[in-house]
């Protein structure tokens, strides 16, 4: 007995082993979608030298991002940190936290609100409406009304990325040395980008052309996609804050402690 004893598997061992997993898929899917928003923010910094620039990595990037693999790679990466994040949200037994903690998990809810309509308006509409989602259509339809959501959004999504790879490679002999370069990087590029966009859309008002005016059909698309997707998110945020009251109760009735080193 003894000896099958010390050879079976056991369930703190395995847990342990599952998280390690979640971690690294959390890290994995979550460098995918860094280096997907690194590529935007490249594209957008090209703006200070034009449309035409802008329009021409646009090209390279909807080729790879838009393909079979690069959709599959992306959303899969986006389906796989969002549920791994929730499910490391819901499981918390304490909120106390770093404030770099919370901020990061604050930005990263914050992330689905801010986006989901760029994802319709770019990707949705464009795919499966005939939207023109080109870089004078998006600028004309953006600049200078939504600039301010726009860039809201790419400061929320940039940090929370940053303080994510700061959290999982800050334990590193090599982080000291790259920490003040990488920073440097972190900042600049998302200046850049900021400059890349008011410049290219001051250029795309100036063209004489009827890109990025949406028909009224196109509108009434977008308008009622959006209202699906904003109750989408509302039910799975109500379903979240149960959850999390739900297994709150549990453990207050249960009496019982987990302790994780």
């Amino acid at each position: 007995m003894s000896e099958q004893a010390s050879t079976a598997p056991l369930p703190r061992a395995k847990g342990q082993k599952l998280l390690v997993l979640e971690r690294r898929l959390r890290l994995i899917s979550g460098l995918i979608l860094l280096a997907f928003v690194t590529t935007h923010l490249l594209n957008h910094a090209l703006g200070i030298f034009g449309v035409d620039a802008m329009q021409a990595m646009q090209n390279w990037r909807v080729w790879i991002w838009r393909s079979w693999p690069g959709t599959a790679l992306l959303y899969g990466a986006a389906g796989v940190h969002l549920a791994l994040t929730l499910k490391r949200i819901i499981g918390r037994r304490t909120w106390r936290m770093p404030a770099q903690e919370a901020v990061q998990i604050a930005l990263g809810l914050s992330i689905p609100l801010l986006l989901y309509e760029h994802i319709i308006g770019t990707r949705i509409l464009a795919s499966f409406a005939g939207l023109d989602d080109s870089y004078v259509g998006t600028l004309r339809q953006l600049w200078p009304g939504l600039a301010w959501k726009q860039t809201l959004l790419m400061l929320v999504v940039w940090t929370h990325g940053i303080i994510g790879v700061h959290y999982a490679v800050r334990s590193h002999d090599w982080y000291p040395r790259i920490r003040i370069p990488g920073l440097i990087v972190a900042v600049m590029l998302p200046l850049l980008s900021l400059a890349g966009f008011v410049s290219g859309g001051r250029e795309a008002l100036e063209f004489d052309t009827t890109k990025g005016t949406w028909p009224p059909e196109q509108i009434a698309l977008f308008q009622e996609t959006a209202r699906q997707v904003n109750l989408a998110i509302l039910v799975a945020a109500a379903a979240m804050v149960t959850a999390i009251i739900g297994l709150e109760i549990v453990r207050r009735i249960g009496g019982k402690v987990v302790i994780r080193y």
